[in-house]
């Protein structure tokens, strides 16, 4: 349950992004990505680790959209 609070804390975050182009941008799309490594690092470890790899995809694919966002972002900047 404590995971997916991180979860739906990482959404309401997301709905209330700064203006893209600012180091505010940069630093909130930072936490985001940082939220969903903790949440995806909780979901490697364990005996039923196997039950959650296509979880821990769909985690990995949103970090690497947020990095792209980030590196967009560093380049408007």
């Amino acid at each position: 349950m404590k995971y997916k609070n991180i979860l739906v804390e990482s959404v309401n975050m997301l709905s209330s992004l700064p203006e893209m182009g600012t180091e505010e941008y940069s630093e909130h799309v930072q936490e985001l990505i940082d939220n969903l490594k903790s949440v995806k690092s909780t979901l490697k470890s364990g005996p039923d680790r196997k039950n959650y790899r296509k979880e821990s995809g769909s985690l990995q694919r949103a970090i690497e959209a947020l990095r792209y966002l980030n590196r967009r972002n560093q380049r408007v900047l």
